[in-house]
Formats: C-alpha cells, structure tokens, sequence
C-alpha cells in the first residue's frame, strides 16, 4: 500500500462536518452548505463534461501522446487517455466546486500554476466571464493542448502567461496543480504566503500525494498567517481572513 492509500484510509476516517455538522462559525457553515456541497446543476456543468470528453478523445491521438510522454516524468507511456487525463486534471467535481467559489468570493482575478489540459480552467473561466483567469502552466505543450480543446469555444477571459508576467491583483484566488512536484508547490506557497491579502484564497492538489506534500500541507494548516483550512483529500482548501478563528477540518466531499 502506497503513502496516498494510507493517507486516504486515515482520511475516511477523520472526514466529518458534511452538512455542516460540528461547525460554529456562520460563514463558514454559510460557505460548506450552499457553495462547497451545492449540488444543483447548472449549465456550465455540461459543458464542462463535454470538454472532459473532448480532452480524452484528444489524449488518444498519436502525436498528442508522443509529445507529452516525451515531456512527462508522471507515467510510462503509451498510457490510456484516461490515465493521462487523472494526472494532470482534477475531477470534474472539484472543477465545479472551484466554479462556484469564485462565484460566491468574486476574486480580482485567478491564477492557475501547473500543468492543465483545459477542462479545470474552463470551470475557473466560466466561473464569471469578466474575472481574468491567468493560466501558467510552464509548458508550451499544454499551452498548445488548452488552445486545441477550446477551438469550438470563446473563453474571452482565459490568459496564458509566463510566471514573470503575471499581473500583480489583490483578493486574488490562486489553484497550484503540482502533486508530484513538493518542490515547486512549496516555492509557489511561500511566494503567496509573502504576499497574500486578506480576501485571497488558494487551493492546492494533492496534499496526500506524498510524504513531502502532506509535510507541507501540514506546515501551512499550522501557519500563523493561515485562518482556516479545509482538507477535501484532493486538495485543500486555505483562507486568510483575519477576522476568522484559526481552525482546520477535515471535509468529506
């Protein structure tokens, strides 16, 4: 059994507050009820899971696959769409989650860091088409993916920048999509951590990937400049709102 096996063993068991059980704080009973577990559908659902497919079918074709086992360390290749798809991109149901908390934070803006094949950034996107999304995956291939998967679709508030370009915002909202790489997802905290406002918020896969992500997780759950975390397995969930009690659950989801 591999550390993220045991890691969700220990999390099944720990994970409580689903309906906002045990939970005092009003905002964030307000947050988990009607924005986190929020099970209404709505129609950027569809596209998103149109997109999901379209990624696949995608993945599958023989110069796509070429190219991104040449530049990935994360599988052996020839891989299964499918598998290629699980590494990069989040499930379809943390990309709705993140949709509807930028609707109910409305953040300046939302920068996503690491690897993405588009359906992920498509739900940060659609989120509120005058919210600019900044895309900086690293890679000129998944810049190259991201543009083939929205050739049918407008997504006027998409950008896809380098690191050294991104627009300096306040309150923004920030997703870091390194799980195999602790190295760069702990530069990328320590750099929000240096310089985050009050209303920021981050979101961070993988923090049961390895001993070393959940190593940092755990630093950051225990940072003074962090008011509140929510660990969903997957990924975790950070405020920094100064008005709120420190405090830190375990959020089946």
């Amino acid at each position: 059994m591999n550390h993220k096996q045991k890691s969700f063993q220990r999390y099944y068991f720990k994970a409580h507050h689903r309906g906002g059980h045990g939970i005092h704080s009003p905002f964030l009973f307000l947050l988990i009820t009607t924005v986190i577990e929020n099970r209404q559908k709505i129609p950027e659902y569809l596209i998103l899971k149109s997109l999901r497919s379209r990624a696949i079918k995608l993945l599958a074709q023989k110069d796509f696959q070429a190219r991104i086992g040449s530049n990935s360390s994360l599988l052996s290749f020839p891989a299964k769409p499918n598998e290629i798809y699980r590494k990069i991109e989040l499930r379809n149901k943390f990309g709705e989650m993140m949709l509807r908390l930028i609707r109910w934070f409305q953040p300046s803006a939302v920068t996503y860091y690491g690897p993405g094949l588009g359906v992920n950034l498509s739900a940060l996107a659609l989120a509120n088409n005058r919210i600019p999304v900044y895309f900086i995956s690293g890679n000129e291939l998944y810049d190259q993916f991201v543009s083939a998967l929205h050739v049918d679709l407008t997504i006027p508030n998409l950008f896809i920048y380098n690191e050294n370009e991104v627009p300096i915002t306040d309150q923004g909202f920030y997703v870091i999509n390194y799980p195999y790489f602790p190295e760069k997802s702990k530069y990328l905290i320590n750099s929000i951590l240096a310089n985050h406002g009050d209303d920021e918020i981050l979101i961070i896969r993988g923090i049961h990937q390895s001993v070393e992500m959940e190593s940092l997780w755990n630093e950051l759950v225990s940072n003074r400049e962090v008011r509140v975390t929510l660990d969903h397995f997957e990924t975790g969930f950070v405020l920094f709102r100064k008005n709120l009690q420190k405090e830190s659950f375990i959020h089946r989801f």
